[in-house]
């Protein structure tokens, strides 16, 4: 298919008749066996005439119902629409370039933060793989194993055997309600002097 040229498209539509277009099919104002696409203004405006498109035109059943059909379409695609269709393409097209548009930090080659950072480098580690030491504060993820519920991330303090928040104990494991990964708490931000 060939590339659409949405300027030139534009400035047709801008140029073509403006208003409601109405399909009307023959009357007294055209050959009973065609399609009168028309804007109704201070009189009676033609836009154009689809031979064969009426439905009882006599003509063969294929070509009529096609003809019906291509009046439909060119009344429905009219300039207003066309020129709605093409603003959402351009505001589409917009959004999806201020999403695929790199990072701040990758388009600005900014260095990387060093020293205290709350972010850490491990991330989360599963309690299958190891646990952390004991009376150390954590972060924890607690399975809920429902499309309902979320896993819960809250902090709680290892005791050796299982996880503790306040009077609530979660154990390590992966069944439910059960902690499922942990990672260390992010040293506190320390002032610079």
């Amino acid at each position: 298919m060939s590339e659409i040229d949405y300027q030139a498209l534009r400035e047709k539509a801008e140029k073509a008749t403006w208003g409601v277009w109405s399909l009307e099919y023959g009357e007294e104002k055209l050959d009973a066996d065609d399609a009168l696409i028309h804007r109704e203004v201070v009189g009676y405006l033609p836009i154009c005439r689809i031979e064969g498109a009426h439905p009882e035109s006599g003509f063969d059943e294929d070509f009529q119902m096609e003809q019906q059909a291509n009046a439909e379409f060119i009344a429905a695609a009219n300039p207003a629409t066309v020129l709605t269709l093409l603003s959402e393409l351009e505001t589409a097209k917009k959004r999806i370039a201020e999403l695929e548009a790199k990072p701040v930090s990758q388009t600005y080659k900014l260095n990387e933060m060093s020293g205290n950072s709350p972010v850490i480098p491990d991330g989360w580690i599963s309690c299958s793989d190891r646990m952390p030491e004991k009376g150390q504060n954590v972060l924890i993820s607690v399975n809920f194993d429902s499309s309902l519920v979320e896993p819960l991330i809250c902090s709680a303090r290892y005791t050796g055997g299982t996880f503790r928040r306040g009077d609530v104990t979660v154990k390590p494991g992966n069944g439910i309600e059960q902690a499922t990964h942990w990672m260390p708490l992010p040293e506190p931000p320390q002032e610079v002097k």
